[in-house]
């Protein structure tokens, strides 16, 4: 049978991101392709394995979930919206991706909202505040 793989992998991309934990072979079904063809065109276009770019749909979800302007979701509430039964599943999975547990992940996107916010709000330049530090230490 001959595809065109970057349409494959387009239509794997968007069955991954709209659910990124759907198994391989259930996209390999419906598409009516093999899964190891699947398993080669996400290698071939992304240079990671499935699971890879399953962990990497998963955070950006989460990601998406934890911005400040977004509402303030449970942990258990972001696991079902990312697609996991199980909330110590989603913390396990976000721990193995990105080395923190998803309250962690939250915090930080909201610190770095608050410097962002701050730094824009600010009237002295980056370059200011560090002379300003290095003429109070001198």
């Amino acid at each position: 049978m001959s595809y065109d793989p970057r349409s494959l992998f387009q239509q794997v991309h968007a069955r991954l991101a709209a659910r990124p934990l759907v198994p391989i072979h259930d996209i390999a079904r419906e598409l009516n392709v093999g899964r190891r063809t699947i398993e080669k065109t996400i290698r071939w276009f992304t240079g990671a394995s499935s699971r890879g770019l399953r962990a990497e749909l998963v955070l950006e979800r989460v990601r998406e979930l934890t911005r400040p302007e977004a509402p303030l979701l449970s942990i258990k509430e972001m696991s079902y919206a990312v697609g996991y039964q199980s909330s110590r599943s989603f913390a396990r999975a976000i721990r193995r991706t990105c080395g923190c547990t998803p309250c962690e992940l939250r915090q930080r996107a909201t610190e770095q909202a608050g410097v962002l916010s701050a730094a824009a709000v600010s009237t002295t330049s980056p370059a200011d505040s560090v002379l300003d530090g290095v003429r109070a230490v001198g």
